[in-house]
């Protein structure tokens, strides 16, 4: 039975990169270095591929943010709504990332966003948003499983010699961090070779030029050559992260009891639960309800949310 799933897993790796090591073999076969300094040296490819990495940067290090404040909110804090939140906080991911530029860029242009915030979406700062509202709920449940992992002795040990929030940096932090890099290192990567937000929102983008290398001018060897600069990037980082955090678990620890510490934040609970409930307003609801507004007639979508209404009524139910 192993040997069969050995065999099994060897042969759909083997259908996985043989259409595309042969499209590799044969794009290259001909390349010149003239045509590897034409293509990837030139200033316009460059200044694609430091607005790409910084996008990416940017989209990940505010995923990073938003995740681990709503993952931290939800297992660490008793807020009001927590167990509808934690059905509900994987599927802002679900939603394509350009859908989530369409659906943005027509309620940017409907409300006026832009003279309200100060920048238009079809720009690097609208990417960011877009990806960060895409990308936030994976952090989010990387880091909910970390903190679901740490023991609670550790911390009700650490309360005896420090305070709360001198607890929270130096020994819930350090044990996330491999956590956190793992979910920005995921998420960079995603985002570095992301082309349809890019499309969506109409920006210049290094992936979106290997894609119309492909698609506009059927240039293979070209959008193979421009491939190689993010297929070094994405390994560099994936090198740096399992380097750095190979001595770690990668989502926590668990010494004893799989109890996990609480902590009581008064009345202030019901600011963090506001806080997660408009996150999830804005990265889901509000784009999704959006969506059907734009996508169906006015009694469609009246029929379908009555026809799920037995369904909201379940979940507020075990919510609260």
């Amino acid at each position: 039975m192993t040997q069969f799933f050995s065999l099994s897993s060897k042969t759909i790796w083997l259908l996985i990169f043989l259409p595309i090591g042969s499209l590799f073999c044969l794009s290259i076969s001909q390349v010149t270095l003239g045509d590897v300094y034409s293509t990837l040296i030139g200033p316009r490819r460059l200044t694609l591929l430091m607005n790409s990495i910084s996008i990416a940067l940017a989209s990940a290090l505010v995923s990073v943010v938003i995740g681990t404040f709503t993952a931290f909110t939800l297992v660490k804090i008793r807020c009001f709504g927590g167990s509808l939140y934690r059905y509900l906080i994987i599927l802002p991911f679900l939603v394509p990332s350009y859908l989530q530029a369409v659906v943005w860029t027509r309620l940017w242009i409907d409300f006026g966003l832009e003279d309200y915030l100060g920048f238009k979406i079809q720009s690097a700062t609208g990417a960011v948003l877009v990806h960060s509202f895409s990308m936030f709920s994976l952090v989010a449940a990387i880091v909910m499983f970390a903190l679901s992992k740490i023991d609670k002795n550790i911390e009700d040990a650490a309360a005896f010699s420090m305070t709360r929030r001198r607890a929270l940096w130096q020994i819930v932090l350090p044990l996330l961090k491999p956590s956190l890099m793992v979910s920005f290192s995921i998420v960079f990567i995603l985002v570095l070779n992301n082309f349809e937000v890019a499309d969506s929102l109409r920006i210049n983008t290094y992936p979106f030029e290997i894609f119309i290398s492909y698609s506009a001018f059927y240039n293979e060897k070209e959008g193979v050559l421009l491939s190689f600069p993010l297929i070094f990037i994405s390994m560099l980082v994936i090198g740096f992260t399992v380097t750095t955090i190979k001595k770690h678990n990668y989502f926590g620890v668990k010494l004893g009891s799989h109890s996990i510490k609480q902590y009581s934040v008064g009345h202030y609970r019901w600011l963090f639960s506001i806080a997660v409930g408009l996150i999830l307003l804005v990265s889901f609801l509000l784009p999704f309800g959006a969506m059907f507004h734009y996508a169906l007639p006015l009694e469609t979508s009246k029929t379908l949310l009555i026809s799920l209404t037995p369904c909201f009524t379940t979940l507020l139910y075990s919510a609260f």
